[in-house]
């Protein structure tokens, strides 16, 4: 299936690490396609990068035309700001999550810069018709920061320092090289 559909650059060095980096996944991980799958390909990814914001739609998409074959997880990775609080977008999709619209809210998270602002998020949770005093107690929840935190530690400590990051089957393919 992969195989036919991505193209790798020929170079020297192979993109697919030698370690396999486990990740237990569980039913509260966001994920889209068949949960069975023969191939899962987790994405750590920052709701304010705009590569990511490519590569996740591109998976996505690649998902939807394989859906039995290929499950798409989701770790939320935000990078540390000294502006901005860039977990907060993180926390209000992890709670659209509880509601059944992670995927229609990061689609709209994506679609717009400055998606940290939480009037935007107010307003992209009364746009999905989502419960917003449920949404809102969610995102102040320590719990739901506890989830963010925990996602971004995994991939620190995977010594992995940039986003997106993709795993295959629990490889780690280098994006630097180029698909």
């Amino acid at each position: 299936y992969l195989v036919g559909a991505i193209t790798v650059k020929r170079d020297s060095a192979s993109i697919v690490s030698e370690a396999t980096y486990a990740r237990p996944y569980s039913k509260n991980d966001s994920s889209f396609g068949n949960p069975g799958a023969p191939v899962t390909v987790a994405i750590f990814s920052d709701l304010s990068c705009k590569q990511c914001e490519s590569i996740v739609n591109e998976v996505h998409a690649f998902v939807a035309r394989h859906p039995r074959d290929v499950r798409m997880v989701w770790f939320d990775a935000p990078k540390s700001s000294l502006l901005f609080d860039r977990a907060l977008p993180h926390k209000a999709a992890r709670c659209a999550l509880a509601q059944d619209a992670f995927w229609q809210y990061v689609d709209q998270i994506f679609a717009v810069s400055g998606n940290y602002k939480r009037d935007f998020l107010d307003n992209t949770a009364r746009s999905l018709k989502l419960n917003m005093d449920t949404w809102s107690t969610c995102i102040a929840l320590k719990s739901t920061q506890e989830t963010v935190d925990a996602n971004g530690a995994l991939l620190d400590s995977f010594r992995i320092s940039t986003v997106p990051a993709i795993f295959i089957n629990n490889k780690y393919i280098t994006l630097a090289k180029g698909l």
